[in-house]
């Protein structure tokens, strides 16, 4: 399978995090990876990460709601607008 970028969220001035479908060692996994820029100026993965299965999505996405709504909660972030990520083609 060909790696599907999904989107690219930045983290500072030299990384990225990336959420992509991507084949890792003969399975399709969703991968939310860091991504950094090396000295040749390429992006490129670092060991910062986690590839999930795929029937562990639904689960880590309610998981990661939760955080939000404690981080809206404790004033953390402001909620309401969705500030998603950039998308990738």
């Amino acid at each position: 399978m060909e790696e599907t970028r999904i989107a690219t969220i930045p983290k500072n001035q030299r990384e990225q995090i990336a959420v992509r479908l991507a084949d890792m060692h003969g399975r399709v996994m969703a991968d939310v990876r860091v991504f950094a820029t090396n000295r040749d100026g390429d992006v490129v993965p670092t060991a910062k990460g986690v590839a999930i299965r795929p029937d562990l999505l639904p689960a880590v996405i309610v998981a990661l709601q939760q955080a939000q709504a404690l981080a809206v909660e404790r004033g953390l972030i402001e909620g309401g607008a969705d500030d998603g990520p950039d998308r990738a083609g």
